[in-house]
């Protein structure tokens, strides 16, 4: 699996979560972006643009209620943010090379007690421990989507679904037939299993102008680093 085929797989995490039920009040997982530092949470539309639409670093509820206009582009609490903590490469001399890449996942509410006014009109008013399970909840259940991927062959068509999604489509008629590819989900998954035996993570307060809270956790996705290609070359084979 890819790093982008990993950020789009998030943002249907997020598109598809059931929402949280804090106390009386049921709250969904509302945006995903992938960001280069927390200083865009404070930037307007976390400087998304019309060209975002369709790609794998941004999904908005909001947006998409308004039709990915292009002058409508916005978000609304909670957000998931993944931050690209940078790559390494393993092996590649020995011919066995794999690229590993540290994401960081952030899920972030306001903590409405401090936050300006239009965020206490938009955000329900929880208590800093109620937005760590909140939160914290949300996290798990990307998680869980994202543990329960496969590679498969879609009406013709290879790439990743979330299996429990994939069966609802088929379940809709929105899809034909699926064929799992046991090997490639065989290798995605062995491959999370080892590097992520134990995911760290940490409690987020009173960030950004909007006073997020909330938890982030670190996960490490591992692919090939052999699919560099050069118009005057063949494949790089170091696998």
């Amino acid at each position: 699996m890819t790093k982008n085929d990993f950020f789009r797989l998030l943002g249907e995490a997020v598109k598809y979560s059931p929402s949280v039920v804090v106390g009386r009040v049921e709250i969904p997982l509302n945006t995903f972006a992938v960001l280069r530092s927390p200083i865009e949470l404070t930037a307007e539309s976390l400087e998304k643009t019309i060209w975002d639409k369709g790609k794998p670093y941004f999904y908005s509820r909001k947006w998409e209620a308004f039709n990915y206009s292009a002058n409508r582009i916005s978000f609304e609490y909670p957000i998931l943010v993944a931050y690209d903590l940078g790559p390494r490469i393993t092996d590649f001399f020995s011919g066995k090379g794999q690229r590993l890449t540290n994401i960081r996942l952030d899920c972030l509410y306001p903590n409405v007690e401090k936050a300006g006014a239009d965020v206490k009109q938009a955000c329900k008013a929880l208590v800093v421990n109620e937005i760590y399970d909140l939160t914290h909840a949300h996290l798990l259940q990307v998680l869980a989507y994202m543990k329960n991927c496969i590679y498969a062959d879609v009406d013709g068509t290879h790439g990743w679904h979330n299996l429990d999604r994939l069966n609802d489509q088929v379940a809709d008629g929105d899809v034909t037939t699926y064929t799992k590819d046991v090997n490639t989900t065989a290798i995605y998954t062995r491959r999370m299993k080892e590097n992520n035996g134990q995911i760290n993570g940490g409690y987020l307060d009173d960030e950004s102008k909007d006073m997020l809270c909330g938890l982030t956790y670190t996960i490490t996705l591992q692919e090939s680093a052999c699919e560099l290609q050069d118009s005057n070359f063949n494949t790089i084979n170091c696998c």
